[in-house]
């Protein structure tokens, strides 16, 4: 049996009942689980101060920045793809047939890169990559097990497998730090952590892979027709996929060419701290396009409120969130690795509100995607997103170094979700902000009042969490008071709760 009840090989259908329990089920699953994978980062923050220093540190995260990247291309975007089309397979049978064609392509890409990748690292003169050089192998390793999760993984999403996709993630994440800071401590240093990652990366996708064959079964011969909807929709992809990774990683680029692996070290370690708000992007990717596709066989009326009340409520979440990293993100920073990292501590609040920008934008790119499936106007505004984010840090970072990085990547995102709520409007004209606007009062009220009274990084752990809970008391009492926090979201909370 899945975890929803039904039998392995049973395809979902339209006819499926969404309820406000079903909904905060799989939200309460997903957010948990990637609640626990962000923690791991936060968690390791400290060993990896202790055992590697900053440059090295730097390096790690460039070689992962380059994995991140490449990934998208041996996939071929068709991660999205299977996503959109696999549901619109009339029986298992054929759904079986598609999958098997697309992975059977993704495959002989990957072959494919275990040459090619390690040759385009050692073929370039970038000065930017002269230190991840000597770990081409590992890079490569770790862009294929990535590339392959994505796809692996598509058919556990589409059955909303939460406790899988949780044991897998949470296996894969816990594991790889594991292994990778065993290796270190016996002096393998940052190629250690890469290969460590790399090796438990690639085996946790063939786990998932394995998963999604036994969920859709076998089924002899290839199905070209969906392979060429499914890249319809992925190559595009490719585009955006690339467009939003660059301006997650292009700042670090900039920063290794100009002031060295050291300081993208520091910038890292801001940045790991601030990823824990990707737990909610990575809840919103899991969660919000299964659902919306099949609300889109009901009432126009209920796909629409299924969709602002998503925006409404991640936005009430992005915003506590920003607001406590003014409010502590110094100290926090300081207490997880040290006096070392004290400017990542200073920039904190400025990289979480880029990434809460980044998980807006990833929830409205889901509306045109799931009520048009068309990708143009996604593809053109992430793209416009990565052209500024680039030229910006090419002016800035030079000049003002990590301080220049973080203002381009917000101005970037901020720019992205702008053009991104664009197109959502264009794929659902009855869709407005007016829903939203007591969350966004709320929010930008908090940030720039916790703005005002920032705790010094030196602050005490013990004050610093006790502030921490004092602002999301506050948060919620006044947004009560505002009507920005209505009674349902607390009913939706308890659904979550209970369904955790």
């Amino acid at each position: 049996m899945n975890d929803d009840g039904t039998r392995p090989g049973d395809a979902p259908t339209a006819a499926e009942t969404l309820t406000v329990a079903s909904v905060a089920a799989s939200t309460a699953g997903s957010l948990a689980m990637y609640v626990l994978v962000k923690a791991r980062g936060i968690v390791l923050v400290p060993l990896y101060a202790w055992l590697l220093h900053p440059g090295e540190i730097g390096v790690v995260n460039l070689a992962a920045a380059i994995a991140t990247l490449i990934s998208p291309l041996l996939h071929l975007g068709l991660s999205t793809g299977l996503l959109v089309e696999l549901p619109h397979q009339r029986n298992r049978e054929s759904e079986a047939r598609g999958y098997a064609t697309a992975l059977g392509l993704v495959t002989c890409v990957m072959l494919l890169s275990v040459a090619a990748i390690p040759w385009a690292l050692r073929a370039s003169g970038s000065a930017a990559l002269a230190d991840v050089r000597p770990y081409a192998g590992a890079v490569t390793l770790f862009a294929i097990g990535l590339a392959l999760r994505e796809v692996g993984q598509i058919v556990p999403q589409l059955r909303r497998q939460t406790r899988f996709l949780a044991v897998l993630s949470l296996s894969i994440e816990y594991g790889s730090a594991a292994l990778g800071l065993a290796l270190v401590a016996l002096g393998r240093g940052p190629g250690g952590l890469l290969w460590a990652t790399g090796i438990v990366m690639t085996v946790g996708a063939l786990v998932a892979v394995r998963r999604s064959r036994a969920l859709v079964g076998s089924a002899g011969g290839r199905d070209a027709a969906f392979l060429r909807r499914a890249l319809a929709i992925g190559l595009p992809m490719l585009a955006i996929t690339t467009a939003y990774t660059l301006v997650q990683s292009v700042d670090r680029f900039f920063l290794a060419h100009y002031q060295g692996a050291a300081a993208v070290g520091v910038y890292s370690i801001g940045y790991t701290v601030a990823s824990a708000v990707l737990a909610l992007a990575a809840t919103v990717n899991l969660v919000f396009l299964p659902v919306a596709v099949k609300l889109l066989h009901g009432p126009p009326a209920r796909l629409l409120s299924f969709i602002q009340e998503s925006i409404r409520f991640l936005i009430l979440a992005l915003g506590l969130c920003v607001a406590g990293a003014f409010l502590c993100g110094a100290p926090a920073v300081r207490a997880l690795a040290g006096p070392a990292y004290e400017e990542a501590g200073r920039l904190l609040p400025y990289m979480v509100l880029g990434y809460s920008l980044f998980t807006l934008g990833q929830l409205l790119q889901w509306v045109p995607m799931a009520v048009t499936r068309r990708v143009r106007g996604v593809v053109a505004s992430h793209s416009a997103a990565a052209v500024l984010n680039i030229v910006l840090g090419a002016m800035l970072i030079p000049r003002h170094g990590m301080a220049g990085a973080a203002v381009a990547s917000v101005a970037s995102y901020a720019t992205g979700v702008a053009l991104m709520a664009l197109v959502a409007r264009a794929s659902v004209p009855a869709l407005g902000i007016g829903p939203a606007v007591p969350a966004l009062a709320l929010s930008l009220a908090a940030a720039l009042a916790c703005a005002r009274v920032p705790l010094p990084p030196g602050t005490s752990i013990l004050v610093t969490i006790a502030a921490a809970i004092g602002l999301a008391i506050t948060y919620v009492a006044v947004g009560v008071a505002v009507g920005a926090i209505r009674r349902r979201d607390f009913d939706l909370l308890r659904g979550m709760a209970v369904s955790s």
